[in-house]
């Protein structure tokens, strides 16, 4: 894996604001003004508050959409629609009409499927609300979004008269979305007409002086954030020739590719698309559209996974040790190897979720077993020994093939790991991407070539310490190849699919409450 240094610039990227306050405070009249300080008469509003972003249309001069379905992937269709449109501020008017559409469906779904673990059902409306916010940091263009906060009233002194206003409290939003903005302001209603907001997270430090109330109408916010985008350093665009040629290869991409490549054009344009890099994505878009893959061609590739979960490649139990080991291993049938199996299948409830020992960390399962032990669950015990034991042997018998054991001893685990990974290359050569993608990892439901999983799940296991050499350059080569080719259809298909260790398995003989 090639890991790159350089010194860091802070570019001239687009800002993402969350404005939330209580109804009536405001936050539709502050984010039309802080829009058309940023790009006078290039904002367009997203509208899920029934029309009433047009009582304010002689105010500010904007253009609307109406957004009807409040799921996330409606959200997600209008803002892209946007950008596409050429609009430089997008006003999402309000979030908080599309989480709750998220905990609406979540509900009906558990209601539905009463026999459902109701913690994992998460994963299924969760990952739309992620891939909404990833939209909204992504895209190439202002974004400030309005989100309602819960109300508590309170009776204070205004002008020399008590009057009872409204206070806002959480958001509503999924918990800690504000941390994802680069902005957040607090909006105040107020008697008068201005529009006091305190900041509660500034990361350009413009607006985060200790006690300051800012009025978003009077032209103050807009005008800072312009200034320190100008003393910036601009982000690399392409020749408009050459975008344009981008966006018709998009067009003619097929519908299931189309998506996802505009999203990897989008990361680059928010961090910097330069001429060459533009055309280095045209041609692969090219190759796409003549229905050619830019995978290195060999007789022995396999097909690309579908976008469900990736089918494995064996079926079968006892499943094969995880633990690093560069020795054959025993038949199935000895006595040693069956125990090791059995151990890894045996199932412990962790948190919500039910996990097989094979499929945890080395960490994990020394930080378990005191706990078990305490617990008097002697079976538990036995079975994190067996698989700990076995890991520890693997481990040993691994680092005495190819590092010295004096050096191995002066080491940290991880060190001697990585230097055995290094010097297993510069014997062998790195393995080329066709026989790095057809190595195999084990999981709890079986055996996985890499090219079936997804980046995140192979970064995770090329964390966890249970592979081996061979599989840790197997794993870098794949991931060197992803990053060199990201449009390969086999590569932006196999990041949709769920990973083996992402997919919840019912436990078979514990819990550990």
């Amino acid at each position: 894996m090639t890991i790159v240094f350089q010194r860091a610039t802070r570019r001239r990227v687009k800002i993402k604001m969350l404005l939330k306050g209580p109804t009536g405070s405001g936050k539709t009249y502050g984010a039309l003004h802080v829009a058309d300080g940023l790009a006078p008469g290039k904002i367009v509003l997203l509208d899920s508050e029934h029309d009433r972003s047009e009582f304010y249309a002689d105010v500010v001069p904007f253009d609307r959409a109406p957004l009807e379905e409040h799921t996330p992937k409606s959200y997600i269709a209008h803002i892209r629609a946007a950008v596409d449109a050429g609009y430089e501020v997008i006003i999402v008017d309000s979030l908080s009409h599309c989480w709750m559409n998220v905990l609406e469906r979540k509900d009906a779904y558990d209601k539905a499927n009463p026999r459902s673990n109701q913690w994992t059902n998460w994963g299924l409306f969760g990952a739309e609300w992620d891939e909404l916010m990833r939209t909204i940091l992504e895209v190439p263009a202002h974004i400030i979004c309005t989100a309602r906060s819960k109300m508590a009233h309170e009776q204070v002194e205004q002008g020399g008269r008590k009057q009872v206003v409204k206070l806002g409290l959480a958001p509503q939003l999924r918990d800690n979305t504000e941390y994802e903005f680069a902005i957040c302001f607090d909006v105040e209603q107020t008697t008068d007409r201005r529009h006091p907001a305190q900041v509660s997270k500034d990361n350009t430090n413009l607006l985060s002086e200790p006690g300051k109330v800012w009025d978003l109408a009077d032209g103050a916010v807009p005008a800072l954030i312009r200034k320190w985008m100008e003393t910036a350093r601009e982000v690399e665009r392409p020749l408009p020739e050459t975008q344009q040629s981008i966006d018709d290869a998009l067009l003619a991409l097929p519908e299931e590719l189309q998506a996802k490549s505009r999203r990897r054009v989008a990361q680059y344009k928010q961090q910097g698309f330069p001429e060459a890099k533009a055309q280095e994505v045209l041609a692969q878009l090219q190759v796409m559209i003549a229905g050619k893959s830019t995978k290195p061609a060999t007789p022995h590739a396999a097909a690309a996974p579908s976008e469900t979960a990736p089918t494995p490649v064996v079926d079968s139990a006892p499943m094969a040790p995880p633990a690093m080991h560069d020795a054959e291993p025993e038949p199935a049938s000895s006595p040693e190897s069956s125990a090791l199996a059995e151990a890894e299948r045996y199932t412990v409830m962790v948190g919500q979720e039910q996990k097989a020992l094979g499929s945890m960390t080395t960490k994990a399962l020394e930080k378990l077993r005191p706990m078990a032990a305490e617990r008097e669950r002697t079976d538990l015990v036995a079975n994190i020994d067996v698989v700990l034991t076995a890991r520890r042997q693997a481990f040993a018998s691994n680092l005495s093939v190819t590092v010295d054991a004096s050096a191995a001893a002066s080491q940290s685990p991880s060190a001697a790991f990585e230097n055995a990974v290094a010097q297993h290359v510069a014997r062998l050569g790195a393995p080329s991407y066709a026989a790095a993608g057809r190595t195999t990892l084990p999981f709890p439901a079986g055996q996985y070539q890499l090219q079936m999983l997804n980046t995140a799940c192979l970064q995770r296991q090329r964390r966890s310490g249970r592979i081996h050499v061979e599989q840790a350059a197997a794993i870098d080569a794949v991931l060197d190849y992803r990053s060199a080719n990201p449009f390969d259809p086999a590569v932006i298909q196999v990041e949709e699919t769920l990973a083996p260790d992402e997919v919840p398995h019912a436990g078979v003989n514990s819990r550990f409450d």
